[in-house]
């Protein structure tokens, strides 16, 4: 599987560029120059495949002969997916935000929001604040910060916080627009959705439907190169799963390994291979230690309660695993959802008959936000 960003796909496959007219990597769409940017706007073109790839069919999509070819089982089409990180992150959601024509934040008129809205948003942003799990990484910054922002950033604000500070801020068609983009990113990123194809469908519609009315509202020049690419995504879930598996969130955090690795900008490859060789004689030198199988950690040992009914010390505030963190003394981190949907916010962690619980209160009463 190669994964890379559009510029790299290119130079690796021999392929045109995002300006080019033939350059979409998944189908055969023959784009239009809109006020000197390349716009791809039908959403339903003949897909590539392999042999047609390999074929050159396209002669306009090709630049030359990319070495991947004489790699007969590797699939041209299918094995470089759509990287959600470049094309919908940092594309199409930081297009949304900060372009100087379209943006919400430094674009012009009719799209650009009010300086009083623009701080509206920036203030329930601060107050989310205190909400958001240690999960995530980056917490929440003031949105006039958006062309700084990380793409974990723009991921959270697509997937979590966006669809919270800007209702009843932007109007009602172009917040309808962009949570339908929402909410076909969040089927797409879900371990839980993305299995099912009924729902991997509904998504494919969804950003279809997301790109045919963003012409509607900002313009057919809106639809370059990356958000084009959003109507193929949906096929790379089809045959990787959910986004996550498949995009270059892993690579980039080793990018900044590979630069520490490095002491002079003159011949960087050559550095880096001896400090990884070196690296691994450190590593291989060294006795082994024997890890604990048990991934769970019960921290903050209390007896303090409060207890039920057959519930036991010792008693903890904190569970730590790979996956998650459980923490009753932080307001962010004791809210669980269990498998049937049930939410639980957890006051105590306990034990039962040998095994560890949680002692919470569920809420009954739920409501749909949209």
């Amino acid at each position: 599987m190669l994964i890379c960003d559009t510029p790299a796909k290119s130079l690796v496959l021999a392929t045109k560029g995002h300006s080019g007219y033939y350059s979409c990597p998944k189908c055969t769409i023959a784009g239009d120059m809109y006020h000197n940017v390349m716009c791809f706007i039908e959403t339903d073109c003949t897909k590539r495949t392999d042999t047609s790839f390999r074929n050159k069919e396209q002669p306009e999509h090709h630049i030359g002969s990319s070495s991947l070819l004489n790699l007969q089982n590797f699939d041209m089409i299918n094995n470089v997916p759509v990287d959600y990180m470049h094309a919908l992150l940092l594309g199409t959601c930081k297009r949304l935000l900060c372009h100087n024509k379209y943006g919400w934040i430094f674009g012009k008129p009719p799209h650009k929001l009010c300086a009083r809205n623009v701080q509206k948003i920036s203030q329930q942003l601060s107050r989310l604040k205190k909400y958001i799990p240690c999960e995530f990484s980056r917490k929440t910054r003031p949105i006039e910060e958006c062309k700084r922002f990380k793409a974990t950033e723009f991921r959270f604000f697509l997937l979590y916080s966006g669809p919270l500070v800007l209702k009843k801020i932007l109007p009602a068609s172009i917040y309808h627009n962009f949570l339908t983009l929402s909410v076909a990113s969040l089927i797409l990123v879900s371990p839980r959705h993305a299995t099912f194809e009924t729902s991997v469908s509904y998504a494919e519609e969804l950003l279809k439907c997301f790109i045919r009315n963003s012409i509607n509202l900002y313009g057919p020049d809106f639809i370059s190169h990356s958000v084009h690419c959003l109507i193929h995504l949906s096929d790379c879930v089809r045959l990787f799963g959910p986004l996550d598996n498949t995009s270059a969130f892993e690579f980039e955090n080793y990018l900044q390994m590979l630069k520490r690795l490095t002491r002079k900008h003159d011949q960087p490859l050559q550095q880096i291979i001896r400090r990884i060789y070196e690296e691994q004689y450190i590593f291989e030198s060294k006795s082994t230690v024997q890890c604990s199988t048990n991934s769970m950690q019960l921290l903050m040992l209390h007896y303090q309660g409060p207890l039920i009914n057959g519930c036991t010390s010792p008693q903890y505030k904190k569970i730590k695993t790979t996956d998650y963190c459980i923490n009753i003394t932080k307001k962010a981190d004791r809210f669980v959802e269990t498998n049937d949907g049930t939410l639980v916010e957890v006051h105590n962690i306990a034990c039962y008959e040998n095994s560890t619980v949680i002692l919470g209160h569920t809420f009954r009463k739920l409501g749909e936000f949209f």
